[in-house]
């Protein structure tokens, strides 16, 4: 069966999550879900091999040679060689941080593609949540424990931090980029619209360098639908995510707590559950991915590996 929605991600140490983010996906109507890893040492890798035994999940081992230049980039080249997913009617990159959020309708990515029928892709915007300030995490659901975000949208002219990813029909492009599709394949200039349907810049995709969009604010929307981004939890959490480094494996001073780049993620200005209202929809999918064996034990295992690293009385790396 041609699976209709398809989501490509990277990771690396992404195990205590990745349940939770894989069944929320699927509960907002993802058919299939690829995911290239390197490097795991909490077993995320093998956590995705169990998950797939017996559901939509599809793991491929990323150890390199990186020929594209990037940890990241040599993932979304191999994933768009993949013929379930070029053959998809759409496809969206996002990371173990992101979640999909459609507020109309069902609140499916169905009801999203329903409104621009004509679009050849649709970008979700960034709304950044925040640690709450909480030193450290107990576990559960990320969406439950971190429901403070930014409110209002970003004020360009200050500085505000901005991002986009793309929801994309492959037929409709050669390359697959970080941010957005690349190199458009139809005669014209491809349709991209935003998620209140506003069109959005398309010179980038034209290119091979940069996948970001030269936007104004007009451009910028949290209607219909956008990506919750979960960049900066718990510091304990945090220090796992810098001591793992970025999508390219880079461990520099920009993502330190206390960073200008941190407070700019750290958004705690309004507290907003709009995900956690379909919380008992995805429990019914984390219920069935657990199901599976030697899941269960797989979480175990990386959460004991995660407080012997990060909750320990000495953090295993500086913050």
């Amino acid at each position: 069966m041609k699976p209709g929605k398809v989501i490509v991600a990277c990771m690396r140490n992404e195990a205590l999550y990745v349940v939770e983010w894989v069944a929320h996906h699927l509960t907002v109507g993802f058919d299939r879900i690829v995911v290239y890893t390197n490097d795991c040492d909490d077993g995320t890798d093998r956590l995705l091999d169990l998950l797939g035994q017996d559901a939509p999940v599809e793991h491929h081992p990323n150890p390199g040679p990186y020929d594209t230049g990037s940890i990241q980039k040599q993932a979304l080249h191999s994933a768009y060689q993949l013929d379930h997913v070029r053959q998809a009617d759409w496809v969206l990159h996002i990371d173990a941080d992101e979640f999909v959020n459609v507020t109309i309708g069902q609140r499916r990515i169905d009801d999203l593609v329903a409104l621009y029928p004509d679009a050849d892709a649709i970008t979700l915007m960034w709304r950044h949540f925040g640690s709450a300030g909480k030193a450290t995490w107990d576990g559960g659901s990320i969406i439950e424990s971190f429901t403070r975000c930014e409110d209002p949208l970003p004020d360009l002219a200050a500085g505000g931090l901005v991002g986009f990813k793309t929801l994309f029909r492959p037929r409709s492009f050669g390359m697959m980029g970080v941010h957005s599709p690349k190199l458009p394949t139809g005669e014209g200039l491809p349709k991209v619209v935003n998620a209140a349907g506003v069109p959005m810049p398309v010179e980038k995709m034209l290119s091979l360098r940069g996948s970001d969009y030269a936007v104004g604010a007009h451009h910028l929307t949290w209607d219909n639908a956008c990506l919750h981004h979960h960049h900066v939890k718990s510091d304990d959490l945090h220090r796992m995510k810098r001591a793992r480094g970025d999508a390219n494996g880079r461990r520099n001073g920009k993502r330190k707590i206390g960073s200008d780049f941190y407070n700019a993620s750290n958004r705690n200005d309004v507290d907003l559950r709009s995900l956690v209202d379909l919380r008992p929809q995805v429990r019914l999918w984390e219920d069935r991915l657990r199901a599976i064996p030697g899941v269960k034990e797989q979480e175990s295992a990386a959460w004991d590996w995660f407080r012997a690293q990060y909750q320990a009385d000495v953090p295993a790396v500086a913050p």
